[in-house]
């Protein structure tokens, strides 16, 4: 009786190899991209809460005159575990810029997968507007986000 053999040539192995490394890699790719949109949530999340303060303010005192990033719970600073420092920017009777910017390497953060990246919304209170924006320094992250 002659029995046949059946096996996987290398070349076979190899080919799978490679096609199992290379989905690999995309799905790792998809991973960190997800990844960091989540981490752009939090940042809006987080200006969204300054947001919510600054209302307040505006209400109590009719104009944002006096409002301090203590009042909207701020100090631009990276925290230990977290990814952003977020601070309370240009401040006029009117409007003001809150934003929060991307941690990156000797500030105490948790460090960006990428480029760093500042998220921030112009809001205007008297006329409810808010704008966001993202600004990095690579030009992948600029203009208005929806």
């Amino acid at each position: 009786m002659n029995k046949i053999k059946r096996a996987f040539t290398l070349i076979e192995i190899i080919i799978v190899i490679i096609i199992v490394g290379i989905l690999a890699a995309l799905g790792l790719v998809q991973y960190s991209n997800m990844v960091e949109r989540g981490r752009v949530t939090e940042a809006r999340m987080r200006i969204g809460v300054m947001r919510q303060l600054a209302t307040e303010y505006y209400w109590e005192n009719g104009s944002l005159t006096g409002l301090t990033q203590n009042w909207l719970g701020v100090n631009n600073t990276c925290a230990p575990d977290g990814f952003y420092r977020c601070r309370m920017g240009t401040l006029d009777a009117d409007s003001v810029n809150l934003s929060c910017v991307r941690c990156v390497a000797g500030e105490g953060g948790k460090q960006p997968d990428g480029v760093a990246y500042n998220i921030y919304m112009r809001w205007t209170p008297s006329t409810g507007l808010q704008e966001w924006f993202c600004v990095d320094s690579d030009g992948s992250c600029v203009g208005r986000l929806l």
